[in-house]
């Protein structure tokens, strides 16, 4: 084979590999650009189905919100549970939502023990136990907070919206909607080109007694409903289909669909009973990317002729050019030869005067980098100072623009290092005055103004960003250059908030024992002299005898005297304490017999949660059993007789007395709730004052001193006590009792 041949035969195999790797980039690129279109519909069709979803099952529950608030004809007729009135009142508004969206079909009234009290839109059908077939009415009258989700029931699957119902402050029951699904089907199918069906969980589906499927398949633990789609009515009998996978691909009379599972069916606690399922129809797509594969062959056939026909009347004239350049080439060769060597020795000459000057470089990057390493040690020894700082440290620049957050700074604010690095110290470190609830002024704003630096006291509350408050004390001071010039400012603060509450528990304990000592000298004198009245009263009915006028008012003083001794007895109890014989005992059981005994014949209903492994106390069982006593006939007569009260108790950790504000150690702590009306703000920090008391002191009310001489024993036993209430909402008493051995 001579050279002409031999290179016609090495180009044209050049060619024909590239002309081979273009095909099948081109085909690549074709299918890629496939997949992508087929993605971005599907990614279109969901976004359009969820779209479509909301739209449609949002405005019912803002509907059904409305309706709470509005119709307060319609919820008092409820209350008074007068169904004829309700029906009457209801019709006409579930009429209009009907005519308004023929997807709407459920409009329920149910009791709080679960019972249907009245169906609109079956009148007839009432006072059966929805428990089993409603769990969401179930769930919603336990939480008292609106549910909703999807559902299946006797009549198909439905979107079930379920709302709390509230009169004059008390729970009636709920009120549901319901919106069928198949009309939001159809909405999905008029919004694009694609087939649309439901595939749902056969547990569900079970529940449709009423209805009827003319085609289903099972797939997996679901069942594939074509809910009017005539593709998928065809394919459900096709053995082939196989709608398990999230993605499948089926080819039906000719076309080809491609199969997903989109938007998951959500019931009220966010578990899914199904997924719409699509077939999207890519047919055209394959017609046309198949189209494109036969003109890029027949394309890339036609110019390899076209190359080797070229080749062939042009060879031998590009081979004759070659030689000619190859001897032109040999010729420059042989002259830049001389010229090499001549450049190489000038080369030579100059790397040596480089290597000197490197050499130089050299020391002087040795002697930056020492200096960079000096600087890299200080930097992480200032870090490491500033993380292991108890207190938040916070530094700004001049116009008070966040440079620097330590750890405790972080954990103080709830903003990271990463998220406050630039914006305002005003937005992160937000101060108000504790006693009035004004904002603290810039804090940089009033360091250049004052020209000094500024200490905050604990009267002083932060703000975190989770809207939580702690009390801090803090402060502020400007940072200086060498030249002692002002480049920016820095924060020194700590929270003192667990600080703040133990000085005011010790301060309140000193007021009551100042109040107590008072109490005790002038009922320790009382008690005296009401002695001498008894001893006199005693003498004078037995000197009258019965059956005289006298002799009754004599008695009436008597009993009036016994009571002023049991109330002096009550204030020496305060007044000196009675110090407890302490031993080791649960407390569960004492808590459960104090609040039966107290709650004996009351209406008051109670419940008791106590946590597995609860550890025993050091307490005196009788002033102990006092205490429980005190605090449930006090949340009994806030609730005048009648309501709930819940008692929990659990084990607190020493390494979470920090959150409590308590003395590292191992605590029993023991809330006690009531539904009350609860504790005006004002009366609050007063709760435990001797005398104190928001009702009236009489025989039945009582004295003042009960919350007083609870918060003497639980002291004396080394405790705490705490109270939490707001008007309407009930009141909270919690009690910390150190464990035994703790």
């Amino acid at each position: 084979m001579d050279s002409r041949w031999q290179a016609i035969c090495t180009v044209g195999i050049i060619v024909v590999f590239l002309s081979a790797f273009h095909l099948y980039q081109t085909i690549t690129l074709q299918r890629n650009n496939l997949r992508e279109t087929i993605a971005l519909e599907q990614n279109l069709h969901d976004m359009l189905a969820r779209n479509i979803t909301e739209q449609t099952l949002a405005s019912y529950l803002r509907r059904i919100e409305t309706f709470s608030r509005v119709r307060t004809d319609i919820i008092a007729a409820f209350a008074g549970r007068d169904r004829e009135k309700l029906l009457a009142l209801s019709r006409p508004y579930y009429e209009s939502l009907r005519r308004e969206d023929e997807a709407f079909y459920i409009f329920l009234f149910a009791l709080p023990d679960n019972r249907a009290f009245l169906r609109v839109h079956q009148p007839g059908l009432h006072d059966d136990d929805l428990s089993a077939i409603r769990p969401i009415v179930k769930a919603v009258n336990a939480s008292r907070q609106q549910q909703s989700g999807f559902e299946a029931g006797k009549y198909g699957l439905f979107y079930r919206v379920t709302q709390p119902l509230f009169f004059d402050g008390e729970y009636i029951g709920c009120l549901e909607f319901g919106i069928s699904l198949d009309p939001l089907l159809a909405k999905l199918r008029q919004g694009s080109n694609h087939e649309v069906a439901l595939l749902v969980n056969e547990e569900h589906l079970r529940k449709a007694s009423q209805v009827k499927q003319e085609q289903e398949k099972r797939c997996g633990p679901a069942v594939l409903l074509p809910q009017g789609s005539e593709l998928f009515a065809r394919i459900a009998a096709d053995p082939r289909l196989d709608c398990t996978p999230d993605a499948a691909q089926l080819e039906v009379d000719g076309r080809v669909y491609q199969l997903s599972r989109d938007l998951p069916l959500n019931d009220y606690q966010g578990k899914a009973i199904g997924r719409l399922i699509i077939a999207h129809d890519f047919t055209g797509h394959q017609e046309k990317l198949g189209k494109i594969i036969r003109i890029s062959v027949a394309t890339t056939i036609a110019l390899l002729l076209l190359v080797f026909t070229f080749l062939y009347f042009s060879i031998g004239r590009l081979l004759t050019r070659i030689l000619n350049l190859n001897r032109s080439l040999q010729q420059v060769n042989d002259g830049l030869e001389d010229t090499v060597k001549k450049r190489t020795a000038e080369l030579e000459q100059e790397i040596n005067e480089r290597k000197l000057v490197n050499h130089e470089l050299a020391l002087e990057i040795e002697q930056r980098q020492e200096a960079e390493e000096k600087l890299a040690t200080e930097k992480e020894l200032l870090a490491v100072t500033l993380r292991s700082i108890g207190d938040g440290v916070i530094s700004t620049d001049l116009e008070g623009r966040i440079i620097l957050l330590n750890d405790n700074a972080e954990k103080l604010t709830g903003w990271s290092q990463q998220e406050a690095g630039g914006r305002s110290l005003a937005d992160i470190f937000r101060l108000i005055d504790e006693p009035s609830g004004a904002p603290h002024e810039n804090l940089v704003a009033d360091i250049v103004k004052n020209g000094a630096s500024r200490t905050l006291d604990q009267l002083t509350v932060l703000i975190a960003r989770d809207g939580s408050r702690k009390n801090i004390a803090a402060c502020a001071a400007p940072i200086y250059d060498r030249d002692n010039r002002s480049i920016g400012f820095i924060v020194v603060f700590r929270d003192v908030t667990a600080q703040k509450r133990l000085e005011e528990e010790m301060l309140k304990v000193r007021n009551l024992e100042s109040v107590g000592i008072f109490a005790g000298g002038i009922a320790h004198d009382f008690n005296n002299l009401l002695s001498t009245i008894l001893g006199n009263i005693n003498l004078a009915t037995i000197m009258i005898g019965p059956g005289q006028d006298a002799h009754e008012l004599l008695r009436t003083a008597e009993t009036a005297s016994l009571m002023a001794r049991d109330l002096t007895r009550q204030l020496l109890t305060f007044a000196r304490g009675h110090t407890p014989v302490r031993q080791t005992a649960a407390i569960a059981g004492l808590i459960e017999e104090a609040a039966a005994f107290i709650l004996s014949g009351s209406k008051v209903k109670y419940t008791c949660n106590f946590a597995p492994g609860l550890w025993p106390v050091d307490i005196d069982p009788g002033q102990m059993s006092q205490v429980i006593r005190d605090i449930v006939l006090n949340a009994s007569q806030a609730m005048d007789g009648k309501g709930a009260i819940t008692i929990d108790a659990e084990n607190i950790g020493g390494s979470a007395c920090g959150e409590y504000a308590l003395p590292a150690a191992d605590y029993v702590k023991i809330n006690i709730r009531d539904t009350g009306k609860g504790i005006e703000t004002q009366n609050l920090p007063r709760i435990f004052d001797p005398y104190f008391t928001t009702r009236e002191k009489n025989s039945e009310k009582g004295s003042g001193l009960g919350l007083a001489i609870v918060h003497s024993i639980i002291t004396q036993h080394d405790g705490f006590i705490r109270v939490a209430s707001q008007p309407g909402a009930g009141t909270t008493f919690t009690i910390f009792l150190p464990a035994a051995g703790g």
